[in-house]
């Protein structure tokens, strides 16, 4: 589980006293300037301004000037990579300052650099407050490193570490460092003794629990992240024990009787929890960001692996049972009707849970690269209407299937008006609302597309009630879009999580596991970078619901009135040769040379062409397909896999142009990754397709490219 520490009622207690106790530790410095009442004996003044004035031991005076020295400079030898570290939580987004304790690093730094520089400037100009300004400091860096403890403590997974008992050790810390305000030896060793019996009693508590060996052996996230907080708290511990003992051991205080063993004791009890913390918080963000990374580019490659591996054997999947309700249809007759629908039912269901798989791998792909930031748009205007009819149009033939009333009569009214968009990238979010719609309304249900105009003032949404055109549109125009089934619908529960979860909501109890869910987060993507607005309202299961979406309108000159109208799929590069630069076909029938080293895909793909009426011959990888092509010139189009052995298909269609050859090269990949399409187009392909290919788009392309 993730962890997430959340600004709640003891928090914000914790930070107010930090700040109240802060102005308590530099309050003693405005008493003794302005009053006649002291907080000291004077003894840590005469040690750190009378040895200098008086140079009565120099070892004294050479020691104390390496002390604070070697302080700042400790200190300043971290900014750095604060620095380097705050500037990558402004350019990259991956890095997020809470993960890398960016503000604690901050305050531990500073903490810690303050009373040595503000002490060693007093002591260069003999300053008369020197003693009392390096103590009220000091105890302001002491406060800071239970501060920073206290929030870390927080981040535990364990239930110990509570808001309210970080806090309270907080405020029993802040106590402890006014103790030597208080000239009552009993009331000291009352409050240090409270102090130190809560911190054990909670350190005790937590040890226990925590499993030492799984935290520095495991390779569990949160598990890295407890090693922080192991570390703080046993830390915590090991400060106020050495600070209690120096000034028992020594028998004097900062205050009272100092003198340059109790210096040098602060000193090093200081400079080692600064060392250790700024390490911890340092490194083991910095490892953990490492182990991530490297999780997270292993997980890329195996899912672009694992996408190009199911989608071959899938191919085989989705072409066979096309082929096989075309052979059922030949033998129709030898059947009783019950066993032929019976297997035809089968085999639609096969073939759509096929369908699913492929739009899940599709997905995961997709939010993958929003993920990384590669999402890239290129914005066109466009007929708006048409694109409406255009991507709808798809699923009439599936709702007519299904018993399913799909009107989207309304894009006639919209067919005059422009909008500038990502064709495909929108066209994706309008085919996963209808498609969500079709899956999860019955038979007899209908689905609506309905398209109005709206304006948006002040961020309100009024209806508009005229509809703009070229010469009226008003002067902050937005287009909504609603796709409104009767279906199952959404419970009110779910309905603000919907667009936040990768796993869809109540996928298993309410909506028969169709779909990942992933395919509305895609979508959310792809609206917001057309700076629009998007969103479900649903009145309960089983009342249906209402997926919509707004994006601005532009207004297009006159002169530039022009409108483009395209027809693309998800995933693949569109077709885009016209009738004249078809070719004529050598034979009488189409003669395909398929490229393919898998054996199964090689002979599915080679049967729906024949059942296509194509002449067809199959090669096992590339060197074999130039030797063929080489040999015979009868072949009028080539299908080419992507990964084959002895010479992969973008080589093998790099030599054949290089070589001269003109003719089609159709791509069918797993890969479909939009640098895996393009390396190879850009090394011959016409177009690449992935994989799984029904046959409908086979007989698309045939007709695209050759003359029939």
């Amino acid at each position: 589980m993730e962890i997430e520490v959340t600004n709640n009622y003891y928090n914000k207690i914790r930070d107010i006293c930090y700040v109240l106790f802060t102005l308590g530790c530099i309050a003693p410095i405005f008493i003794e300037m302005n009053t006649n009442f002291r907080t000291t004996d004077k003894s840590m003044q005469e040690l750190l301004i009378d040895q200098h004035r008086h140079h009565n031991n120099n070892i004294i005076c050479d020691t104390i000037d390496f002390i604070f020295i070697f302080s700042i400079g400790l200190g300043c030898s971290y900014i750095p990579s604060l620095i380097i570290d705050t500037i990558k939580t402004c350019i990259f987004k991956d890095v997020s300052a809470n993960d890398i304790l960016l503000f604690e690093r901050y305050i531990l730094t500073i903490s810690y650099i303050i009373p040595s520089l503000s002490t060693l400037i007093c002591i260069y100009y003999e300053y008369e407050y020197t003693g009392i300004i390096y103590l009220s400091t000091f105890r302001f860096t002491f406060l800071s490193f239970a501060y920073i403890t206290s929030i870390v403590l927080n981040r535990t997974i364990t239930n110990i570490w509570t808001p309210k008992t970080t806090t309270t050790i907080f405020i029993s810390n802040g106590f402890l460092c006014f103790i030597p305000l208080i000239q009552n030896h009993i009331i000291n060793n009352i409050i240090a003794s409270l102090y130190l019996c809560l911190l054990f009693y909670y350190t005790f508590k937590y040890v226990k629990e925590i499993n030492i060996c799984k935290i520095l052996f495991g390779n569990n996230q949160n598990e890295w992240k407890e090693l922080i907080v192991y570390s703080s708290a046993a830390l915590s511990v090991i400060h106020i024990v050495i600070l209690i003992l120096s000034i028992s051991i020594i028998g004097r205080a900062g205050a009272m009787n100092a003198n340059i063993d109790i210096l040098i004791a602060f000193h090093c009890n200081k400079m080692f929890t600064f060392i250790t913390l700024a390490t911890i918080y340092s490194t083991v963000p910095g490892t953990l960001s490492a182990v991530q990374n490297s999780t997270i580019t292993s997980l890329r490659t195996f899912i672009r692996h694992l996408s190009h591996e199911i989608r071959t054997p899938m191919n085989v999947v989705q072409m066979n049972l096309e082929n096989l309700v075309d052979k059922l249809e030949k033998v129709k007759p030898k059947f009783y009707s019950h066993d032929y629908e019976e297997i035809i039912e089968i085999t639609t269901e096969s073939v759509e849970s096929s369908e699913v798989a492929v739009e899940i791998l599709n997905d995961i792909l997709e939010v993958d690269k929003i993920i990384q930031g590669l999402e890239k748009y290129e914005k066109q205007p466009y007929n708006f209407g048409k694109f409406v009819e255009k991507t709808c149009r798809i699923f009439a033939a599936k709702a007519v299937t299904k018993g399913v009333t799909l009107d989207y009569s309304d894009w006639e009214k919209f067919s005059h008006i422009s909008i500038n968009i990502d064709y495909n990238k929108m066209g994706m979010v309008l085919r996963n609302f209808v498609s969500n719609a079709m899956k999860f309304t019955d038979e007899g249900g209908t689905i609506t597309v309905n398209i109005s105009f709206i304006g948006k003032y002040n961020n309100d949404i009024k209806n508009n009630k005229v509809l703009p055109d070229e010469e009226n549109q008003t002067s902050n125009p937005f287009i909504r879009v609603e796709v409104i089934d009767n279906g199952i619908g959404i419970s009110q529960s779910n309905i603000n999580e919907l667009f936040n979860r990768s796993i869809q909501i109540e996928a298993s109890k309410t909506q028969g596991g169709k779909g990942s869910g992933f395919g509305l987060l895609i979508a959310k993507q792809h609206i917001e970078a057309h700076d629009g607005y998007i969103g479900v309202t649903s009145l309960g299961l089983g009342k249906g619901s209402c997926f919509w979406f707004e994006i601005p309108i532009i207004k297009i000159p006159s002169e530039n009135n022009c409108f483009i109208n395209i027809d693309t799929s998800e995933k693949e590069i569109e077709l885009r040769n016209s009738e004249d630069t078809r070719i004529k076909l050598k034979g009488e029938k189409p003669t395909v040379l398929i490229v393919e080293d898998a054996p199964s895909n090689a002979k599915v793909l080679g049967r729906s062409l024949s059942l296509l009426n194509c002449n067809v011959k199959i090669v096992e990888n590339g060197q074999l397909c130039i030797d063929e092509i080489k040999n015979n010139n009868i072949y009028d189009i080539i299908f080419m896999d992507n990964k084959m052995p002895v010479l992969d298909g973008p080589k093998a269609a790099s030599i054949l142009r290089s070589n001269g050859y003109t003719l089609p090269i159709i791509g069918l990949t797993g890969n479909i990754m939009d640098d895996d399409i393009k390396y190879f187009i850009e090394n011959g392909a016409n177009v690449v397709f992935g994989k799984p290919t029904k046959r409908d788009k086979l007989n698309e392309i045939l007709k695209n490219y050759l003359i029939l």
